[in-house]
């Protein structure tokens, strides 16, 4: 074991005062090569390589999306119903269905007589074709009617006439 003289505090002792520390299976291999080194990132493949992980993850974020975008988006529809002869009218049903399958309904009840000529609702539906069963009622009368009603998706308001 080697001693180091003492030095005051504020100084350190002198470079070639310190042994090299080396142990004894360090000194076996050192002829021995290493594992090779990391080849060195030039700016330009660092670059490329940022590159293709913004992409991969563009990508996955795409694919993730992807469902989002083919469902059908469910919006208001804008309607207007016309009703003739208003004044009797206590009543209106709408059903909307598709595939047999009851997705919307809205209903306006009125007093004898205070029925407005033209209705307005909002009812939230998918682009595509759906089955409209209507009723009107008249006092205790009631007409009920169906027809078939398609929504594109670029309509602005969407009118429907009732006897």
């Amino acid at each position: 074991m080697t001693r180091l003289p003492l030095a005051p505090r504020d100084e350190a002792p002198p470079r070639e005062a310190l042994p090299e520390l080396t142990s004894a299976a360090d000194a076996e291999h050192e002829d021995e090569p290493g594992p090779p080194a990391a080849p060195a990132l030039d700016a330009t493949s660092a670059r490329r390589r940022v590159w293709a992980w913004r992409a991969v993850l563009l990508a996955g974020l795409g694919l993730a999306l992807l469902p989002l975008a083919l469902a059908k988006r469910v919006e208001a529809r804008a309607l207007r119903i016309h009703v003739s002869e208003p004044a009797s009218v206590t009543g209106v049903a709408l059903s909307w269905s598709t595939g047999g399958e009851l997705v919307a309904e809205s209903e306006f009840r009125f007093a004898a007589g205070s029925a407005p000529a033209a209705l307005s609702a909002s009812v939230p539906l998918a682009p595509g074709s759906y089955d409209l069963a209507t009723r009107v009622e008249r006092g205790a009368a009631s007409r009920e009617s169906r027809q078939r009603v398609e929504f594109r998706g670029d309509e602005a308001e969407t009118t429907l006439h009732l006897r």
